[in-house]
């Protein structure tokens, strides 16, 4: 309706981002319809009013096709009216999903106004500086060869004649050859929900499917069938639509990438520069040194990072690292320390008052519908990958590190009273952990030496064991089998832990972890699954485009 609020759709991992604008309401002049749909239109005025919005240097397409361009706005708008009125109705407002989706924009937003009150915005990057990162970046932005897959499956259970099944595939294979479509074969013939898409899987690149079929895929000549392949599931022919091949983008290609990623280097340092506070007491900060034995643990649920009332989880922070596309230890160091800084900064700028500007409180007013509006997204595109079984079934067998049960640790721990010396106590407990690990002395030893007390702790994860105290599971988490901890303080007592076994992670059958591998699925193909998830919802609201009118703009 005119006048509304407009959304943008910042979906994590999406790149296409909806522009603001608003949707005209029935009524409107015919001559000024752009196009229409179940339950509104889109006019003359919000094109131009989007257009307007836009950067100058953004005004215009990038080849020369204004027609095309035109329509694809006035879709996009149309869209976002669309699931607007959709997630509204749902009554997903309220869910917790949203409440932590309006908190990080909320962050987002004062750190933002507060930086740029303080600081401004960083100089932009020279060329020499765009050109010496592109040579660093290069290797990241690969495109690698890439295919667009498509199958036909016939599941085997105890029921099925799986010769005849074979016989069966084996005769589609000859009619395909002969000169039918394979798609329209899959829709008519396959067990699999991919029916629905003609068969369709995605575009797939090495490393995403099982190696055996890995081998078989990307041997396979463009619009011919394999020979039947069985898997664990069944039987699988595929078909290999169209290929995308390997290509090296260039300067001009990754300009706007790499300027961004170093603008935001620099955002990270000015906000690094600003902040004057301590952190609040209770922080957890992990050590870079630390980082990499907790991420093996595997535990989702270990308290990562800590600032003021945000908290950082295992299992959260892959999700963030998943969606950057951030793969090494040191990248994710990184993140963490710049959600550090975001928080401190956060806290900083709302103790002076950032948060009651005039701009903010519009902006945070907007939060919620915005929020509302991509988790109403999420949960539709995640309905949509729990029907892609197999999908979901070759992701999950080529990621099953990430879909472990937690490392757990079996340890005991020393205690023992601090005295009326700690300093010498403390030594005294370094020097026993030398003899310790040299096997001279055993802990009941040295607990009976030192009046104290030896405890077997039994099997714990290492958010079991922070729970009990962030020092230990730091501690633990560096052990090895047979190994001392340094001593540490607690209350008025020193503690010493010995690590008696490791029990590693082990790898959880995909009925556990469905949920996650939906998410991390998502995360991997967002924008391909957003683009046909957006052709359905405008075929269903019967989406209609003026295509005379928008010629005669272009005139």
């Amino acid at each position: 309706m005119k006048g509304r609020n407009r959304l943008a759709l910042s979906l994590l991992a999406l790149t296409a981002i909806l522009p603001l604008g608003a949707c005209g309401e029935r009524g409107t002049p015919e001559d000024r319809i752009l196009a229409s749909f179940d339950g509104g239109v889109v006019d003359r005025d919000e094109l131009d009013a989007h257009v307007l919005s836009l950067p100058l240097q953004e005004r215009r397409p990038t080849d020369g096709d204004f027609a095309s361009w035109y329509g694809e706005i006035v879709r996009r708008l149309a869209l976002e009216e669309i699931l607007f009125d959709e997630a509204l109705a749902s009554g997903i407002t309220d869910s917790p999903e949203v409440a932590q989706r309006v908190s990080e924009a909320m962050r987002q937003t004062v750190v933002g106004a507060c930086m740029a009150d303080s600081a401004g915005s960083p100089a932009a990057p020279t060329e020499d500086e765009i050109e010496a990162a592109f040579a660093e970046w290069r290797p990241e932005y690969e495109q690698p060869d890439r295919r667009q897959l498509f199958h036909i499956f016939r599941r085997l259970d105890d029921e099925t004649d799986s010769e005849r099944a074979m016989a069966d595939l084996l005769e589609l294979r000859e009619r395909t050859l002969a000169g039918e479509s394979f798609p329209a074969l899959a829709a008519e013939h396959s067990d699999s929900e991919s029916r629905h898409r003609k068969g369709a899987m995605g575009w797939f690149s090495r490393g995403q499917l099982p190696t055996s079929l890995e081998e078989i895929v990307f041997a396979l000549p463009e619009r011919q069938p394999s020979e039947p392949v069985r898997t664990s599931t069944g039987l699988h022919m595929f078909w290999v639509e169209s290929l995308s091949p390997a290509a090296s983008p260039s300067l001009e290609q990754l300009r706007p990438a790499i300027t961004g990623r170093l603008m935001s280097e620099r955002r990270l340092e000015q906000a690094r520069q600003l902040v004057e506070i301590e952190e609040p007491a209770g922080s957890v900060i992990p050590d870079p040194d630390d980082l990499a034995a907790l991420l093996s643990t595997g535990d989702r649920a270990l308290l990562i990072l800590k600032v003021g009332d945000f908290e950082l989880r295992l299992g959260d922070l892959q999700q963030r690292a998943a969606a950057s596309g951030i793969r090494t230890v040191e990248a994710v160091a990184s993140l963490i320390d710049s959600l550090r800084i975001r928080e401190l900064l956060y806290l900083q700028c709302v103790e002076r008052g950032s948060a009651e500007r005039p701009q903010v409180v519009a902006r945070l007013e907007r939060i919620n519908g915005e929020a509302s509006v991509d988790v109403y997204i999420r949960e539709r595109l995640l309905a949509e990958i729990t029907e892609r079984r197999e999908e979901m079934i070759a992701f999950f067998e080529r990621n099953l590190q990430r879909y472990s049960e937690p490392a757990r640790l079996r340890l005991t721990r020393l205690i023992v009273p601090l005295g009326s010396d700690p300093s010498a106590r403390m030594g005294e407990l370094e020097r026993a952990r030398q003899a310790l690990d040299g096997g001279e002395i055993t802990f009941e030893d040295l607990a009976r030496q030192l009046e104290g007390a030896a405890e077997d702790l039994g099997w714990k994860r290492l958010s079991e064991l922070q729970s009990d105290s962030g020092a230990m599971a730091i501690l633990a988490a560096r052990l090895e089998p047979g190994e001392h901890s340094p001593p540490y303080l607690r209350g008025s007592s020193a503690e010493l832990l010995r690590l008696e076994d490791r029990k590693e992670p082990v790898a959880l059958p995909l009925a556990r972890v469905e949920d996650r591998v939906a998410e991390d699925l998502l995360t991997h193909r967002g924008q391909e699954l957003f683009a046909g998830y957006s052709e359905k919802v405008l075929a269903e609201h019967r989406f209609e485009l003026n295509e005379r009118l928008l010629e005669q703009l272009t005139g």
